[in-house]
């Protein structure tokens, strides 16, 4: 497993492709371009949601910087956890289409459990996330 990692900005690093923070009461999930998301970081991540949030749950908004790559291991993955995650509602900013097609694909496939949506605008997508703030 990759080793995880704090920096001095407040953001958690899960295998040297992942940025995860808080601001303001939403949790941000930030890709980096040309991330390989597997297992292993997709475990990592989710310790990673767990002691940001003190496993509460939160509004949560997922984005890229570039191209990304989920693992069939690592989505399976996700599918099974999503009920231990603290994931109050999700939202997945995606400008670009790729990474659109991507969302669309996990959100029509895998149906998640708690509120899931795709957004082309941050700014959409902060909206709705506020919504769910102290809920």
């Amino acid at each position: 497993m990759e080793k995880k990692e704090h920096s001095d900005d407040g953001k958690f690093v899960a295998g040297n492709c992942v940025e995860i923070w808080m601001s303001e009461g939403i949790v941000h999930v930030l890709y980096l371009d040309g991330a390989e998301i597997t297992q292993e970081i997709k475990h990592e991540m989710h310790l990673i949601f767990l002691r940001i949030t003190a496993e509460k749950k939160y509004p949560f908004l997922f984005s890229a910087e570039g191209s990304l790559w989920y693992t069939k291991e690592a989505r399976d993955y996700a599918s099974q956890i999503e009920p231990k995650q603290p994931f109050l509602a999700v939202a997945m900013f995606a400008p670009t289409l790729g990474y659109r097609l991507i969302a669309e694909f996990y959100g029509r496939f895998y149906k998640p459990l708690s509120p899931y949506e795709v957004f082309r605008e941050k700014e959409e997508a902060m909206e709705w996330l506020n919504t769910f703030k102290g809920k």
